[in-house]
């Protein structure tokens, strides 16, 4: 039966996975889900992705979306695949994912936020909103002086240092071009409200060898990437002729782009398309707990050096290290029990977790035999930081882990990984910054900020409606429908372990209540991993003991009394 790609060419995500097929010659139906029509929401496209966004596949009778999901399992399952795209080296395709992980939480989310607050959000009826597109531009030119100075090595010309491309140099370099039509939509859309025609050579002109990387994977994949990104040059070229002819005002800029969406929605196929690029929708976004209880309960032996980030060792130049973890930044007569998050070690193969190893300057971080290093990050701060890739290696790399963990079969383990992809970018984004903003500002030096909480709060509970809807399927108490659980299903337990901070009570209730199946899922997932759970979420507790002794100034931020 025909592999079908439910995709968007508008979606940086779908043309990665396009490419994908066509380098590598992988026969496929392509079946064009046009946003802009909001085709995504029908009861059809359902039926293929209940999340109702693209891109997603159906090979026989199996469905599965999340971008960096499929890649995985195209890989995977696909027979003639170069082993350069996902290598089968254990080690190699730990810092494969190491790249996808940080991508999830860095440029996809600095490119995506500020090509919408820039330039797009008018055509979609909304307001340009200039400080969040600083924001946004913040995080994206972080991201490409990232993927400059340490993503890039000196050996090789991708992301790693490699000789040849792996899923994540097309990942990225995807999220990238949908910066092409960026330039021309900013004069094109209110263009005295938004910053000058330069911004986006301002932004990629600094970064010469992240360029260099862009056209070496062009080379590499041509010539499907120039035809599958055909759409996006069709449209910067039809926005440039466009703002060729309007030199006036920025009304008559708005009337024209509005005039160009409503005749592509009738007339032209690719152009229809437009509006998609700033669709929040198709984003995809565990902290060390979850990486410590895996090693615990699955017996692997490790030494745990403490990194004290109270104490700012994180800035070292040993460990290089600025991990922060809104649990530990700030209290200080604790900080020696932080590395409780993680989880899944104890059965002796000479793991040492976290040494002189991340130049991100986070944690969890590991090494293994005093050579392999590995971690992911985030640019935020105040971020619960995802361990997906060090779960994902400990699993694969450790002897005696159990299968249930992260399955061998490639459906299931596919599965698997767009649970993880889907945390990214939802129970995570809407739970840390609800935490923060709502609680813990102030324990930061930071001002608390309600509405922040409140957005941040609207997709926790959407996120956990998914959880309990989705994802938690009746015919198994775990994630999936699973009988036992995976490092899913650990990964986001100790996520939403973190609401436990709130010293309120009542909003605790209000956020969890609602959620039956959630609460049973995570009880059934602490006594699947006890008693290491418990030991390994103390520190939660003594964190929110602390906070309600500040908010009733019995005690000061390190702990003590007050006098």
């Amino acid at each position: 039966m025909t592999l079908k790609l439910y995709v968007d060419r508008m979606s940086q995500p779908s043309r990665a996975i396009l490419i994908f097929c066509r380098v590598n010659g992988i026969e496929f139906e392509e079946v064009k889900i046009d946003l802009s029509r909001r085709k995504h929401l029908s009861p059809e496209f359902k039926e293929i992705n209940p999340m109702k966004q693209v891109p997603a596949i159906v090979d026989g009778r199996f469905k599965l979306f999340e971008s960096h999901a499929i890649l995985t399992y195209l890989a995977c399952a696909f027979p003639g695949v170069a082993d350069h795209w996902y290598p089968a080296d254990l080690f190699k395709r730990a810092k494969v994912h190491s790249v996808l992980d940080w991508h999830h939480s860095n440029l996809r989310r600095g490119a995506a936020q500020f090509v919408l607050n820039s330039a797009l959000a008018p055509a979609l009826g909304l307001p340009l909103n200039p400080q969040a597109a600083a924001e946004a531009e913040k995080l994206l030119s972080a991201s490409l002086a990232k993927i400059d100075s340490f993503w890039l090595k000196e050996n090789g010309r991708f992301l790693l240092g490699s000789f040849q491309p792996s899923i994540a140099d097309l990942s990225l370099v995807c999220e990238i071009m949908q910066l092409e039509v960026h330039q021309c939509l900013l004069h094109l859309s209110f263009h005295s409200m938004v910053v000058d025609e330069e911004v986006c050579h301002r932004i990629l002109s600094p970064h010469k060898r992240v360029l260099k990387w862009i056209e070496d994977t062009k080379k590499a994949t041509q010539p499907h990437f120039d035809e599958i990104h055909a759409i996006v040059f069709k449209v910067r070229e039809k926005l440039q002729q466009m703002r060729s002819r309007d030199t006036n005002s920025s009304m008559q800029s708005k009337i024209k782009v509005e005039s160009f969406l409503n005749q592509s929605r009738k007339t032209d196929r690719w152009s229809s398309k437009f509006m998609w690029i700033v669709c929040p929708n198709h984003q995809e976004q565990f902290s060390s707990s979850a990486i410590f209880l895996d090693q615990r309960v699955n017996g692997i032996d490790f030494e745990e050096v403490k990194i004290d980030l109270a104490k700012g060792q994180h800035y070292s130049p040993e460990f290089k290290g600025q991990f922060v973890s809104f649990l530990s930044n700030f209290v200080n007569y604790f900080i020696d029990t932080l590395t409780s998050y993680s989880s899944f070690l104890k059965e002796g193969f000479g793991l040492l977790f976290i040494s002189e190893v991340n130049p991100m300057k986070q944690v969890p971080a590991i090494v293994v035999d005093g050579k392999f290093k590995l971690f992911e990050s985030s640019a935020h701060m105040l971020n619960v930081f995802c361990s997906h890739a060090i779960l994902i290696f400990l699993a694969s790399a450790f002897p005696g882990v159990a299968d249930h963990w992260y399955p061998k079969d490639v459906f299931k383990r596919a599965e698997v990984h767009s649970v993880l992809d889907w945390h990214h970018s939802n129970l995570r984004r809407g739970s840390a910054p609800f935490v923060l903003h709502g609680t813990l500002a102030p324990a930061v030096g930071l001002p608390l900020n309600p509405q922040a909480a409140a957005e941040a709060e609207k997709l926790l509970l959407s996120s956990l409606a998914k959880i309990e809807s989705f994802w938690l399927k009746e015919n198994g108490p775990f994630l999936l429908g699973n009988s036992q659980p995976t490092i899913a299903d650990l990964s986001m337990a100790c996520e939403i372990m973190q609401l436990q901070v709130l010293y309120d009570e009542q909003v605790r209730e209000r956020i969890l209540s609602p959620h039956k199946k959630v609460l049973k899922w995570i009880e059934d997932t602490k006594n699947a991993t006890g008693p290491h759970f418990d030991e390994i979420h103390e520190i939660v507790f003594k964190v929110r003991e602390v906070l309600q002794k500040m908010q009733s100034g019995e005690a000061t931020i390190d702990g003590t009394k007050e006098k």
